[in-house]
């Protein structure tokens, strides 16, 4: 399994730099360096699950390698830790997308189990990306029945936070969780992208009156 970041300047070659300072040589012998400067943030039980990192050409600055195929979303989280501390300082800001191809399958079986109307999905743009995901858990536990949203939760993939529907939400219903989630993030610092996919279906009729075309499949918006 790997992560990939991508940093937005100013600040990316220093960001880049510190990373690979604090995971590009580590990995295996990061229990038996003590020595080496790393932020305080990094503990040594998750760079045991750390082959290393570097460097990438492509449309990603940095990928961590990680062991094996799939990692506990706690892991994550502590990168994405890792990650606030390096750019929170530099005005530098950040995206993170971890995937493998058992991840890529595990999601594909949960969306075929279980036939949702709709899932909105967030796309965060660091520092503070786990302060989001925070009070994005706490706002989850308090959602009212009413709201038509079953739950929310942080996620290991192409999105980095999701609300799943139990209807097929109007444009105005899509509105008022950007809002609420507004509300919820504005401290924080973060920016986010929402996507809201829906199910094909006959009778999703509330959908397509509402945003006025007839095969919606996609809503997406830039926050």
């Amino acid at each position: 399994m790997r992560s990939y970041i991508r940093f937005y300047g100013p600040g990316i070659l220093e960001c880049i730099n510190e990373l690979e300072s604090t995971i590009g040589s580590l990995g295996n012998v990061a229990v038996s360096q003590p020595q080496l400067t790393r932020p305080r943030v990094v503990k040594d039980s998750f760079l045991k699950k750390i082959l290393g990192g570097e460097q990438y050409i492509g449309p990603f600055d940095y990928v961590v390698s990680w062991k094996g195929d799939s990692v506990d979303l706690n892991l994550i989280m502590e990168l994405i830790e890792i990650l606030d501390h390096i750019t929170k300082e530099k005005g530098t800001r950040y995206s993170i997308t971890s995937i493998s191809k058992k991840v890529q399958e595990n999601n594909k079986k949960a969306q075929s189990r279980k036939k949702l109307p709709a899932v909105t999905f967030l796309k965060f743009l660091g520092p503070s990306i786990k302060a989001a995901v925070e009070k994005l858990d706490e706002f989850s536990k308090e959602i009212p029945l009413e709201v038509n949203l079953e739950s929310g939760a942080a996620q290991i993939g192409e999105y980095d936070y999701q609300f799943i529907w139990t209807f097929y939400p109007t444009m105005g219903d899509i509105k008022e969780l950007m809002q609420k989630i507004d509300a919820v993030l504005q401290d924080t610092g973060v920016l986010y992208q929402i996507t809201t996919l829906v199910e094909p279906s006959e009778t999703r009729g509330t959908i397509r009156e509402s945003v006025g075309i007839e095969n919606v499949k996609r809503v997406d918006v830039i926050r």
